[in-house]
C-alpha cells in the first residue's frame, strides 16, 4: 500500500512537471500588433550599422541652436516619457532627439540581442552619427536618461567622452552595478520559465488594470486613463513579450563606481518621494561626480518630467542655462 502511494505521489508529480513545461506554449504570450511605419508626426526611424531598427522622434529648435539633447527613457516607458519635455527644450533652442530602446516603445523587437548597457551605447552613438549626417549637426550631444535610462546615458559617456557635453540623470538606476548571472540568464531564455515569463507579462504586467497601479506606484498620484494606454500601446506589439524576456535575460547596468569620466558636467533631478529609487542614492552620485548640479523636486515620485513637466522643465533649463554662462 505504502509502495502504491509512493508511486501515485511520483506519477503525479511527473505529471504535474510535464504541465509545468508544456502548459505556457499553448497560451497566447504576445500583441498582435505591428510596429506603424510612422507613430508620431515627428517619428524616424534608423537603422544601426548592426541592422537594429530604433526609433526616434526629433523636435528641431524654433531658436537658433543652443546644443543637442538626446533623451533615453527608463524600463517600461518610451518617448513618450519625455512627450511634455522635449517639444520644450527645442522652444528653448535645443535640437532634442528622443529614442525607444530596443525591446521598447517602436524600436526593434528583433531577438538574438545583448542588451547590455555597453551594447546599448553603441546602438545608440550609432543613432547619433547618423541623425548628424542627415541633419548637418556637430558630433558633441547631452545626454539625458530617466531610471534604467540614467545607466545607458553613464555607458555612452564611457563610450565616448569627448562626445558628451554634459549628462542629465532623472531618478537614476545608477547606484550600482547589476548583472545577473549566467545561470539564470540560461534559465530564462532557453527554458520554459522564459515562456512563463512571457505569460506573465502578457496577462500580469501589461493587463491594464495592474499596469496602472505599477505606474501610479511610480507617479507617486493616480495615472490617467490616456497615460496607461500611452504605455501599453507600444508594449502591446507583436514580439514584445519575447524581447523582453532577452531583455531581462541578458541586459546588466553600468553604475556611478564604473564611471570613467566623473568630471563630466552632470544634472541630476530627482523626486524627493520616489519610491522606486529613493532620493537617499543621490549619495552616491554626490561622492563620484566633480562637476555637478542637483534638483530634488518636492511632492514628486520617480517619474518628475511627468508628474509635473512645468516644474522639471524649469529646473533642467536652469541648469543648462548655469552650464551656458559658464562657457
Amino acid at each position: 500500500m505504502i509502495k502504491f502511494i509512493f508511486k501515485l505521489i511520483k506519477r503525479i508529480l511527473l505529471l504535474i512537471l510535464l504541465l509545468f513545461l508544456g502548459l505556457p506554449y499553448f497560451i497566447p504570450r504576445d500583441g498582435r500588433e505591428g510596429v506603424p511605419s510612422q507613430p508620431f508626426e515627428n517619428s524616424l526611424f534608423v537603422n544601426t550599422s548592426q541592422g537594429i531598427p530604433i526609433h526616434t522622434r526629433i523636435d528641431q529648435p524654433t531658436q537658433p541652436m543652443k546644443g543637442q539633447i538626446m533623451l533615453v527613457h527608463g524600463l517600461g516607458g518610451s518617448t513618450f516619457s519625455y512627450e511634455d519635455n522635449a517639444p520644450f527644450l527645442a522652444s528653448q533652442g535645443y535640437f532634442v532627439v528622443s529614442v525607444d530602446l530596443p525591446a521598447f516603445g517602436f524600436s526593434s523587437r528583433q531577438t538574438g540581442l545583448v542588451h547590455s548597457q555597453e551594447n546599448r551605447a553603441m546602438w545608440l552613438w550609432d543613432v547619433l552619427n547618423q541623425i548628424e549626417v542627415l541633419y548637418n549637426l556637430p558630433s558633441t550631444w547631452i545626454l539625458g536618461g530617466h531610471s534604467m535610462g540614467g545607466s545607458v546615458v553613464l555607458a555612452m559617456n564611457n563610450e565616448q567622452p569627448n562626445k558628451t557635453l554634459g549628462l542629465i540623470l532623472i531618478d537614476p538606476a545608477v547606484s550600482g552595478r547589476n548583472t545577473r548571472g549566467r545561470l539564470l540568464q540560461g534559465v530564462v531564455k532557453y527554458t520554459p520559465v522564459g515562456e512563463w515569463l512571457r505569460v506573465f507579462l502578457t496577462y500580469g504586467l501589461l493587463n491594464e488594470e495592474q499596469f496602472k497601479s505599477s505606474l501610479s506606484s511610480a507617479y507617486g498620484v493616480e495615472a490617467t486613463k490616456e497615460q496607461v494606454n500611452a504605455y501599453l500601446r507600444p508594449l502591446r506589439i507583436k514580439g514584445t513579450t519575447q524581447a523582453l524576456r532577452e531583455f531581462f535575460a541578458t541586459s546588466s547596468s553600468v553604475g556611478v563606481d564604473e564611471w570613467l569620466t566623473p568630471h563630466t558636467k552632470t544634472i541630476v533631478i530627482w523626486g524627493e518621494d520616489d519610491a522606486w529609487i529613493p532620493v537617499t542614492q543621490l549619495e552616491a552620485i554626490e561622492e563620484v561626480a566633480k562637476n555637478l548640479q542637483t534638483f530634488v523636486l518636492p511632492n514628486e515620485g520617480h517619474n518628475p518630467m511627468e508628474t509635473n513637466p512645468a516644474l522639471f522643465n524649469q529646473s533642467l533649463i536652469e541648469g543648462l542655462n548655469k552650464w551656458r554662462n559658464q562657457e
